[in-house]
């Protein structure tokens, strides 16, 4: 639910708060738009899902099939924001971001999300220095 529902929705309107620039708030607003659009569909596929999550290779396989169409927007509007960003080095995160989506996406088709939520984790860590990064470049 976290990872296939919240993100998609909660990252681009996220970014939004923290844009001053009208056009890339506008990219924001509409990845999220977006995002609300990734996150119903997610919803409407895990409702009606009535496999159960099984291992495979070391890996969770939640027990559907995700399409691809679903799985690029998916991508899209959880990075775009972090490409757009005003925060600097936020490029990084994203750069990090999409390598691992399509590491993910290439290597361990049938088990993405498992794999891509490790990914995402991981480098989340990153995020902290980035925001204390701006935060000091701010005060000084």
């Amino acid at each position: 639910m976290f990872a296939l529902v919240f993100w998609p929705a909660y990252v681009p309107f996220a970014f939004t708060m923290s844009e001053q620039m009208q056009f890339r708030r506008a990219l924001c607003i509409a990845a999220g738009m977006g995002g609300l659009l990734v996150s119903a569909y997610n919803i409407f596929q895990l409702v009606g899902n009535t496999a159960l999550p099984t291992v495979l290779g070391q890996s969770i396989h939640y027990g559907f099939e995700e399409n691809y169409p679903a799985r690029l927007t998916y991508g899209i509007v959880t990075m775009m924001p972090l490409f757009i960003s005003n925060l600097r080095k936020m490029w990084i995160l994203g750069a990090l971001a999409l390598l691992g989506f399509v590491v993910s996406d290439y290597l361990y088709n049938t088990v993405f999300i498992s794999v891509w939520c490790f990914f995402a984790a991981t480098i989340s860590v990153l995020l902290y220095f980035i925001l204390k990064d701006n935060e000091r470049t701010a005060v000084s």
